[in-house]
């Protein structure tokens, strides 16, 4: 069992990672035994926040072959014995067994990563922002504001429902996403629940905001006008709350006091939305990134990995195809940094096009003769030529439409690991991280001369990325008769 501390005033929580036999490990979950370090005074919402964050005493790997996020879901929202689960968004189940691929279920994030969350962090595996969501309508989803649609856009942009496969209630539009009736006080609970228990950052750096206007904050949510009609509109239910309890009882430890207090949504944000900031201020390295548009093949982030890297000449790096990738994709690799928003232009960039398509788990690469098209590849501009001391390489393709950059992966190794500049200036070996790059797509190592993956080859996309994505995995040396080319193929489970 690891055990970690995280310390927030003068609080310490106690999160454990691992297998718990008992089948309800809190035995204070009951509303009055939860809430009586408030002494009554509820509507304090900062001793609110102090109290979720002190009795959230378990953080769930996000995937594990233990108890994880995975096995929470299925015990909140599934029946075991039929395989079925409920699906938000979609008013209706699927089977249990399998899952996490593009034609079963995922995993939703309801307050999404991209607005705010670590994705490596406690708040990224917080049960209750979690909810099992069909592959594709949780594509579609992405991470659009809960609100009606024509509050952000023309009414006329409106489709219903919002993806085929998902309730015929529902609908969205550019910004906005309407979940079904049924859910919609369900969801409004869940952002009011995240607002409190990570304000101000679980390490003081994020800061989620629900409003009325989210798109003026960094990490906004809303609309909070909506979510608030939403907690009187749908009431809480049985099953609800028999949720609340279970998440407190055997996997987190904590409760939504907007589920046991529904109007505490009211007194906390008094009805009235807060206002953006007169002058937000200028956060280039964490602004969405540009409408990225379709690149050939429809590459995307986490659908190249890289599996080895050698700056001892000549330079070599060993790629897996977490997919299939068609004859005439483009694939492009780069030593230029990113600033933010953009690539630089001070060192090189390759490009291959493939001549043959490439099988989901098949090695190919660059500077290798025994790697697939390792003498296909044809300077772009520039000179790509890693450093021995530390240096960053990135994959990317370009959008047909746009012709903007589209990153897939991303690796730097250096003592720094990926940094933000405002100004775009960086080490000779420093880079920021492209903001369609999760921590699954990318990774940080230390400055070793060679690199190569040695951690597991046979699993689901997801479970995959997290293996590749993880430094634990990697073996690192700065002799030069180390062999990063390791032509075994991966099984890529569908």
């Amino acid at each position: 069992m690891k055990i970690f501390y995280h310390y927030h005033s003068c609080i310490i929580t106690l999160l454990t990672i691992g297998r718990i036999n008992a089948d309800d490990i809190f035995t204070d979950c009951a509303p009055d035994d939860f809430y009586e370090l408030l002494s009554g005074n509820l509507a304090d919402r900062s001793a609110m926040h102090d109290l979720l964050r002190s009795k959230h005493r378990r953080s769930l790997p996000y995937t594990s072959g233990k108890d994880d996020v995975w096995d929470a879901l299925i015990d909140l929202d599934g029946n075991p014995s039929q395989n079925k689960i409920s699906l938000i968004y979609s008013s209706t189940t699927m089977d249990i067994n399998p899952y996490g691929t593009p034609e079963t279920w995922n995993r939703e994030h309801i307050w999404p990563r991209s607005r705010g969350l670590f994705t490596s962090g406690i708040d990224n595996v917080d049960v209750r922002n979690l909810l099992p969501c069909d592959w594709g309508v949780n594509s579609a989803r992405g991470n659009k504001y809960f609100a009606e649609c024509g509050i952000f856009n023309d009414v006329s942009q409106c489709d219903s429902p919002a993806h085929p496969d998902a309730a015929l209630d529902t609908k969205t539009d550019g910004d906005a996403w309407l979940p079904p009736a049924n859910k919609r006080g369900d969801l409004a609970r869940i952002l009011f629940y995240m607002e409190v228990r990570y304000e101000g950052g679980e390490n003081g750096v994020e800061n989620l905001v629900l409003s009325d206007q989210p798109q003026n904050f960094e990490f906004g949510m809303g609309h909070l006008s909506s979510l608030l009609a939403w907690n009187t509109e749908d009431p809480v239910d049985d099953a609800e709350r028999a949720r609340n309890d279970r998440i407190c009882q055997k996997w987190q430890g904590n409760r939504n006091p907007f589920v046991d207090y529904p109007d505490l949504a009211n007194v906390y944000y008094s009805g009235a939305p807060p206002t953006p900031p007169m002058e937000p201020s200028p956060q280039p390295s964490s602004r969405p990134p540009p409408t990225a548009g379709t690149c050939k093949g429809n590459l995307s982030a986490g659908d190249i990995m890289l599996t080895g890297v050698s700056s001892n000449n000549p330079d070599i790096v060993v790629m897996v195809a977490m997919k299939n990738i068609p004859v005439g994709s483009e694939i492009f690799m780069t030593d230029n940094a990113w600033t933010g928003d953009k690539f630089k232009t001070n060192e090189g960039s390759q490009k291959l096009v493939l001549s043959a398509s490439i099988s989901s788990g098949t090695i190919f690469g660059f500077g290798d003769s025994r790697l697939q098209f390792s003498n296909s590849w044809k300077s772009e501009s520039g000179v790509f030529a890693l450093s021995t001391s530390g240096d960053n390489i990135f994959l990317y393709c370009v959008a047909e439409e746009t012709g903007t950059k589209v990153p897939i992966t991303g690796l730097i190794y250096n003592r720094d690991g990926w940094t933000s500049n405002a100004n775009g200036s960086f080490s000779s070996s420093g880079s920021a991280l492209p903001s369609l790059l999760t921590q699954a797509s990318s990774l940080e190592l230390p400055s070793k001369k060679s690199l190569i993956y040695n951690g597991q080859r046979t699993g689901t996309r997801e479970y995959l990325l997290e293996n590749l994505s993880s430094e634990s995995n990697w073996l690192g040396s700065n002799s030069g008769f180390f062999n990063v080319v390791d032509m075994l193929k991966f099984n890529v489970l569908m």
